[in-house]
């Protein structure tokens, strides 16, 4: 079996089965199978419904389908406001997290300056206190008030 009569055209393909007709586009021969030009085709389910119930339950099929593509662009509506939403919310998060950042950066500094001159004062304050245990007491000089000789005066005052 080399070829089906009658054909030149090179769309048999060569099958081990017997001829038998095929729901699925396909025309089968004696073994050979031919490929036809509709790629879909109803598989036969018994006895053939009138066109009328056929054309209703496309149209019943045609409705459903629209109900579904407008549900389904609806929702895709909704995720996306959503979805914009969530961003906006993300966005105004992250710009309270660099103010909050910042502010944190600015206590820092605050806290470490007022801890350095803290440290400052208490080093001056050692620093007197180690000057006036190892100073000599002040020593009095007498005072002239109008000429005559007073009491002496005290540098502290």
């Amino acid at each position: 079996m080399d070829d089906p009569p009658d054909s030149d055209d090179g769309e048999w393909e060569n099958r081990d089965t017997n001829h038998a007709p095929s729901p699925f586009g396909r025309m089968e021969i004696a073994g050979y199978q031919k490929r036809t030009s509709h790629s879909y085709q109803q598989a036969p389910s018994g006895p053939a419904e009138p066109p009328e119930v056929v054309i209703e339950r496309l149209i019943q099929e045609v409705a459903g389908l629209r109900r579904q593509s407008a549900e389904a662009v609806s929702n895709s509506l909704k995720l996306s406001e959503q979805l914009a939403k969530a961003q906006a919310e993300v966005a105004q998060s992250r710009a309270e997290i660099r103010d909050l950042e910042e502010a944190l950066e600015d206590e820092q500094i605050r806290r470490r300056e007022a801890e350095r001159l803290i440290s400052e004062q208490a080093k001056r304050r050692s620093q007197t206190e180690e000057n006036e245990s190892t100073a000599s007491p002040p020593s009095l000089v007498p005072v002239e008030v109008n000429g005559t000789a007073s009491a002496p005066a005290d540098p502290a005052q």
